[in-house]
């Protein structure tokens, strides 16, 4: 199975305030780790901005699943495991030592926490201690090993919560393919009534990390007109960082197939971009031809407001349709679109480090009749 990352690539490299001893379990400052150790944590590279419902879906597990449960309530609790590989030699098993054994909480209504390491030691052996009550997201990998993660409940009423991982080693002869890509940068107008353009973004970085092998991440710059082009890859999903100066980094996932023309195109805000969503509000129209098309929707309350309902805000979208929220805190938000003669609409958005476009749509009060 893949390995998942929940939280929203807001920051590059998330290293924590505390990593976890490999001789055993505790938890360990990161100044108490080896530079061998230091050096394989920094080729984790843990980024995050991934949708935390849509990370999910490809291995069945959906965030409604997900409760909040309080350490107040559910105790604590270690979780345990040994982390291994099987013998070729025999049926049995052999341990892997230094494997990486990633612990991140998750929330059905939030983003979730940073992370946590540990590394397998000798016997592959791994140990959290005094974990909060909770649903955690929990990953192991070694270079040279496929990647395992799964969802663990954890709760004071076991006081210990066994997961073990098997990693498999990675063949030698794995599918290539290639990828092309263009990076653009949004260039705001210099006069208020003008539009907004793109341009290539020259010098760009771009780093691929592939989703379900622990292998060698993929690197590349951009050209004068901002395109690159990657020749040869293992076939899979990737993970891909974009950076470029004077611009917020960007965070994409893009699935390589052989023998098919694979695409990456990624837009760039300014680093002064605030945070926030826009997008216009439509609803479906029948065309003098018989066809259909959507047409914006004027005067449409329009309003976003957190999941506890404490903080909202609320804005009437304009004559093409268009709404706008920005400066909102990084996090998932409640999206409500109502308007007299249609059906309200109710829908979970997600605020990242750029602005995020969503255009919804809306029906009529009665349903569309199907002949």
């Amino acid at each position: 199975m893949s390995s998942r990352t929940l939280i929203h690539f807001l920051i590059i490299a998330l290293f924590g305030l505390v990593l976890a001893n490999c001789g055993g379990g505790g938890i360990a400052a990161i100044d108490d780790l080896s530079d061998a150790q230091l050096a394989a944590l920094d080729d984790l590279e843990i980024t995050q901005e991934l949708n935390v419902e849509g990370d999910f879906e490809d291995e069945g597990v959906a965030v409604s699943d997900v409760r909040e449960v309080s350490a107040d309530d559910w105790g604590y609790a270690d979780i345990a495991g040994v982390v291994v590989t099987l013998n070729p030699d025999d049926d049995g098993m052999l341990p892997i030592e230094g494997a990486h054994v990633i612990l991140t909480r998750i929330h059905r209504h939030r983003l979730p926490d940073e992370p946590i390491y540990t590394l397998s030691n000798a016997d592959g052996e791994y140990l959290f201690e005094h974990v909060p009550a909770g649903y955690y997201h929990i990953s192991a990998r070694k270079a040279g090993y496929t990647i395992h993660w799964s969802i663990l409940m954890v709760s004071g009423r076991h006081p210990v919560k066994h997961k073990n991982f098997i990693l498999h080693p990675i063949p030698d002869d794995l599918p290539t393919a290639s990828l092309d890509g263009r990076v653009y940068g949004l260039v705001p107008p210099e006069d208020d009534d003008d539009d907004h353009t793109w341009e290539p973004v020259a010098g760009a970085s771009v780093t691929l990390r592939h989703a379900r092998l622990a292998i060698e991440p993929v690197e590349v710059t951009t050209d004068d007109a901002g395109e690159f082009s990657i020749e040869s890859m293992v076939a899979g999903p990737w993970h891909a960082v974009i950076e470029a100066e004077g611009y917020k980094p960007a965070f994409s996932k893009v699935h390589v197939l052989p023998e098919r023309e694979n695409l990456l195109g990624v837009r760039l805000f300014p680093e002064d971009s605030p945070t926030g969503i826009f997008g216009r509000i439509l609803t479906p129209s029948e065309t003098e031809d018989g066809g259909r098309e959507l047409i914006p929707v004027a005067d449409a309350t329009v309003t976003i407001s957190t999941f506890d309902g404490e903080h909202s805000r609320t804005m009437q979208s304009g004559d093409d349709g268009h709404y706008a929220f920005f400066g909102l805190p990084v996090g998932i938000y409640k999206l409500s679109v109502d308007k007299d003669g249609f059906r309200s609409r109710r829908t979970l958005v997600r605020v990242g480090l750029n602005p995020h476009r969503l255009n919804v749509i809306i029906y009529g009060s009665d349903p569309p009749v199907t002949l």
